[in-house]
């Protein structure tokens, strides 16, 4: 009840800050004694020793704090009251105090003890009551300046009074402790090599990337999968849907899409699987429109206004990520470049749009087009940052500014030039913001750090990628020797697209030697590499197979572009648990877990097994990606995202495992209410024979090695069963193990004898 009263206090305080702080309100609840003591420090004095209300003597009114001299038979005493208090604040305390008869005390302290929600105090400060004056007249005392301390939610103010002489006594009244100036914005700190939170403490970046939301790239919806021509960078995709659609219903699209594409349920599903940040990627063009510099979008600021407003209701932080740059950091179609043209592959035959990277090259036909030259796009790209910072410069929720996304610099650009443009943007932010941290990223899409270092800023951290790596140490070490010799935090500010266990070798690296990270792509069309996948609906598969012909049919291009920002909401996308798992979940690397509720009798679908790493829930001879455009993990890219191999089917729940070798082996954890003997029924296809399987109980052969029959085809279904089996109640796990590999299964059946 004590903490719910503090909290409610917290929260009175919080919201009449402003009125306190501005009328001198005293926070202290009786603080002229006229009101009878309640035996309660809170709300009140209370009392001990030989102190007492008493009306012998007062300043102004009838009452005052008394404490006696050691003739009362005690030689110590004082009073006490506990009120709210805002950690940093500034408070002022005063009082009056007055003795007579010679009275003398060893200890004569006013005290402030500042308190965590806990009740640990934190820090006491302490004020000697000053007696050189004369007796019999009352003395002010104060102010007193104070500042709660870091992490206090009250404050304990004490008179405390020992080593009482025998004579006369001591009267306080007229005390008063009130809020001088709230407390000052606290920030994220680099300190050390580590980010530090408000409190001090150091903080490591568990974030998503919020992908795919105002930054969606045309892998993502599949849509470069059939025209290959294109660069489709994101304006590239605008434009031809706005081409297609007209202006309006494209709008409405783009609406209905990033509504559909995040909401506020799952920005707090996100907290509450386990992350702490967001990454939110945004295109220069959401602020600035490409061809107005200089001008600014308040309804593009709101975007970013909201994802700070839902990860502050939901105790996240959000660091703002320059995800497409003034001219284009690079050629590539992320960086969205302004220029492109139209070149002959001969390895197409064709024409090939090309992007140029206009923010560190100047290219005449772009200059010719717009006026704008590397220069002037450096120098917007410093504006527009300098316009965000003095926007959030007072947001807590704000952790830091991601200054630059993958840049690739052409031939003839240096690093000199990429740390030049840092420092230039670096020196805009801080003209009007001193307290954000700035994370900034080397050449070659974030893999580099020449230019990076030494640090120009004292409050910088490196952000770097990392794809399609081995998740060993060599990977990260040139970023961990940076940090060891010039003290400068590291966060791996974006990775992603591969599988599950790949996921956690590198988070686990990562974390293991104090580095922050970020995934990319949590969902997307179509894929396993992600949490959430999007179905492609039959009218948004025309629109990815005639995306770029004219004519088109609009009608069904808005169907189907509809029916895709439809799929991509939350609830209407399939679901791997195993993504947030891999990341989250301390026990993925040790322990196996259900995928879901089974129970014995009844059926295991073989696709449903466990929840764990390599090694743990299952094993698998390829199950991650180490190498650009290297092999992949599930063969059959389907339904989840680990080793392995699942392909759809028309049988039983619709897919199977397939691809099965030697060696392989899947584990299920069933529940079994009762035990008993029951038969177990394996539904099995392939066109090859003498291959074998067994099922294990625990660890234990439960059968012998099976012969699985040979069905005629890869689809082509039969049964085999084993009888009267002995299997015991309770919670098991059950494994699958591929004994002579070459067929596909789909389901395992048990029926109670």
């Amino acid at each position: 009840m004590r903490h719910k009263l503090l909290l409610v206090g917290i929260i009175a305080l919080s919201a009449h800050l402003g009125a306190q702080a501005s009328s001198a309100q005293s926070l202290l609840s009786n603080g002229d004694f006229e009101t009878a003591f309640s035996g309660s420090d809170v709300g009140n004095w209370f009392a001990w020793g030989g102190a007492e209300r008493s009306n012998w003597q007062a300043h102004n009114s009838a009452y005052s704090l008394i404490v006696k001299g050691s003739w009362s038979g005690l030689d110590y005493g004082g009073a006490e009251q506990k009120i709210p208090v805002l950690a940093g604040g500034t408070y002022e305390a005063d009082f009056f105090h007055y003795w007579d008869n010679g009275f003398t005390a060893g200890l004569r302290n006013f005290d402030v003890a500042w308190r965590d929600s806990n009740g640990t105090v934190l820090r006491t400060d302490s004020f000697a009551i000053d007696f050189s004056g004369g007796e019999s007249v009352w003395h002010a005392n104060g102010p007193y300046v104070v500042t709660a301390a870091v992490g206090s939610v009250e404050a304990e103010v004490r008179f405390n009074f020992s080593g009482v002489g025998s004579g006369g006594a001591c009267y306080v009244d007229d005390a008063s402790f009130q809020l001088l100036a709230p407390p000052a914005p606290s920030f994220f700190q680099c300190s050390g090599g580590e980010i530090l939170d408000p409190d001090g403490q150091p903080f490591l970046i568990r974030a998503l990337v919020l992908s795919g939301w105002h930054v969606p790239e045309a892998y993502m919806w599949k849509i470069n999968s059939v025209h290959s021509r294109h660069l489709f960078s994101f304006t590239d995709m605008n434009n031809r849907i706005d081409s297609i659609l007209g202006a309006a219903d494209a709008q409405a699209f783009w609406d209905s899409y990033r509504t559909n594409f995040l909401t506020e349920a799952d920005v707090a599903d996100f907290a509450a699987q386990g992350f702490n940040t967001f990454r939110m990627p945004f295109n220069y063009r959401l602020l600035s429109p490409q061809d107005t510099p200089g001008v600014y979008s308040e309804a593009g600021f709101q975007v970013l206004d909201q994802i700070i407003q839902w990860s502050k209701n939901h105790g996240l932080k959000v660091i703002l990520d320059m995800h497409a740059c003034p001219g284009g950091q690079a050629s590539e179609p992320y960086a969205d470049p302004e220029h492109t043209f139209w070149v002959w592959s001969t390895e197409l035959s064709n024409w090939v749009e090309a992007g140029v990277a206009c923010l560190w090259q100047d290219n005449q036909e772009y200059f010719n087009q717009t006026g704008r030259t590397a220069a002037s796009n450096k120098q917007r790209m410093a504006d527009i940052w300098q316009t965000i910072a003095n926007r959030y410069k007072d947001e807590q929720a704000v952790l830091g500014y991601e200054l630059i996304n993958e840049p690739h610099l052409p031939d003839g650009v240096t690093s000199n030039d990429l740390r030049n443009l840092l420092i230039q943007v670096t020196s805009a932010i801080r003209a009007v913001d001193t307290h954000h941290i700035l994370f900034v990223e080397g050449d070659m899409f974030a893999e580099m750090i020449d230019g990076l270092l030494p640090p120009w800023d004292s409050n910088m951290a490196i952000a770097f990628h990392k794809y399609w790596r081995p998740a060993i140490y060599d990977q990260i070490q040139p970023y961990v020797d940076a940090r060891n010799q010039y003290d400068i935090p590291l966060w791996m500010s974006e990775s992603g697209e591969n599988s599950n266990p790949w996921f956690y070798e590198l988070k686990t690296l990562l974390e293991a030697n104090n580095i922050g990270w970020s995934w990319w792509g949590y969902k997307k069309v179509d894929t396993i590499a992600a949490a959430y996948s999007a179905e492609i609906t039959t009218n948004y598969q025309y629109v990815i197979d005639n995306f770029w012909d004219s004519p088109i049919d609009a009608g069904r291009a808005k169907q189907g572009l509809m029916e895709l920002a439809n799929r991509l909401n939350t609830t209407n996308c399939d679901y791997d648990p195993g993504y947030y798992a891999s990341l989250l979940d301390p026990q993925f690397g040790t322990a196996n877990k259900p995928c879901l509720t089974m129970t014995i009798p009844g059926t295991i679908n073989c696709v449903d097994y466990d929840l764990g790493n390599q090694g743990i829930a299952y094993s698998d001879t390829r199950y991650e990606n180490n190498e650009w455009l290297g092999d992949g993990w599930n063969n059959g890219w389907t339904w989840r995202n680990d080793g392995v191999d699942i392909a759809k089917t028309t049988f039983g729940c619709g897919y199977k495992v397939g691809w099965a070798e030697s060696g392989e082996w899947l584990k299920y954890t069933a529940n079994i209410p009762a035990a008993g003997k029951y038969d177990i029924t394996f539904s099995v296809a392939t066109p090859n024979s003498g291959k074998t399987l067994q099922l294990r109980l625990d660890g234990n052969a439960l059968t012998g090695v099976l012969t699985v029959p040979n069905t005629g085809g890869w689809d082509a279904w039969r049964t085999f069963t084993v009888q009267r089996v002995n299997l015991p109640q309770g919670t098991h796990t059950f494994t699958l193990s591929i004994v002579n590999g070459g067929f596909d299964i789909s389901k395992i059946v048990f029926v109670k004898r």
